[in-house]
This record gives C-alpha cells, sequence and structure tokens, in this order.
C-alpha cells in the first residue's frame, strides 16, 4: 500500500490553548492539502504525535450495597449549549496522566480519589479532525471538596445511580466517548457483582 508522504506543515494559527495548521502530502504523485486542529506545539515538517494531551475520568463511589457514578453537565462553547459528559482535562507541565486525573476530579466534582486504575492509553479522539489524545481512567473516589473551577468553566456536578445510567445516557446528549465509558462501566461492574455473588454461594460454573 502507497503511504502518503508528508511534504510541509504550517502553523495558521497563534492561540494559547489550540491552531490550526495545514499539511500538504506527496500521495502517488498528486499534492494532497488538509487541515487539522492541534494543541500541541508541531515542528516545521514533524507529524508523529504520540503525546496524551488529556484524560476522562469516570468517577464512582458506592453507598448502601448501591453504586453512583458522577457527571458533569457543561457548556461547551462550540456548540452554545449543555452537554452531560464525564469529568476531563489536560496534562499540565510537569504532570503525568494520573496527576492530572486526580486534579480534575478535585477541581471539576470536588472529589478526593480513593482508588484510580488506567482503562486505556492513548486514544485519539477525533482524527479527521485533531491530533488531540486522551488516556481514560475509572477512579473510586470521595465527595467531599467545593470545585475549582477556571474562570470560563459552567460545570455543574451531577450523582446517577448506576442502575439508572443507562436510560439516563441514551435520553440526555452526551460527549460520545464520555458516554461509551460509561456503557463499558455499567456491564463491567453488573457483571463482576454477579460474579462475586455466585463465588459467595458456592456456585458452581461450568
Amino acid at each position: 500500500m502507497e503511504v502518503p508522504k508528508l511534504k510541509k506543515l504550517t502553523k495558521e494559527s497563534n492561540n494559547k490553548y489550540c491552531n490550526l495548521y495545514t499539511v500538504d502530502y506527496d500521495f502517488n504523485g498528486k499534492n494532497v492539502h488538509y487541515y487539522f486542529v492541534s494543541r500541541n506545539n508541531l515542528k516545521a515538517n514533524e507529524l508523529q504525535i504520540t503525546k496524551t494531551n488529556g484524560v476522562r475520568i469516570l468517577p464512582y463511589f458506592e453507598e448502601n450495597d448501591e453504586c453512583f457514578i458522577v457527571l458533569i453537565k457543561e457548556f461547551r462553547y462550540p456548540l452554545n449549549k449543555f452537554i452531560y459528559a464525564l469529568p476531563a482535562g489536560m496534562v499540565e507541565k510537569d504532570e503525568d496522566v494520573r496527576q492530572t486525573a486526580e486534579r480534575e476530579l478535585r477541581e471539576e466534582i470536588g472529589a478526593v480519589v480513593e482508588e484510580i486504575e488506567l482503562v486505556s492509553n492513548t486514544n485519539f479522539v477525533s482524527a479527521g479532525l485533531t491530533d488531540e489524545a486522551l488516556c481514560h481512567f475509572v477512579a473510586k473516589v470521595r465527595m467531599s471538596d467545593m470545585q475549582n473551577l477556571d474562570a470560563n468553566e459552567v460545570i455543574e456536578p451531577l450523582i446517577i445511580n448506576l442502575k439508572n445510567a443507562i436510560s439516563f445516557v441514551n435520553t440526555h446528549e452526551f460527549c460520545a466517548l464520555s458516554c461509551e465509558m460509561i456503557k463499558c462501566f455499567y456491564y463491567k461492574y453488573n457483571y463482576e457483582k454477579v460474579l462475586k455473588h455466585l463465588k459467595e454461594t458456592n456456585f458452581e460454573i461450568k
């Protein structure tokens, strides 16, 4: 298979957090011109993205033998409206991804992490539009502190019972990746709960 060869990468804007780039490729002797947005400070004619820009976290806690997850209702400026999602944020200088996850949970929902698990490494968000890449965590949390939001963030935490999560996701507007994470956690949590019950009752699985 013929692989396009990068000829030129040009930065077209100069913003603080996100910029527009154009690229030109040689593909079978023809020029292919493309554009995308990036949070990375890309160098001319270098385009090999391995950096994780941010994290997304599914926070949960257990109470009275029930599981609850914590969502956020956030105003998203490109959409000019609120949508639901899981807490997320960008990796800051001198942070590793776990530190970022713990910080974002404190800031966005006022939660302290008790246990945390990396459930997926770097995944690209929308490869036709941006090189942004996230990794994903599941965290058992304790709700205790106040939010500490940036000046432009409009975020409201929302606690829902896990047993109602699928119907909630299916009837509200969500960030797509958050939606899939919630569904995966729902099925995994309930599967593990059933297995635990079977083991406690000495049920034999053949």
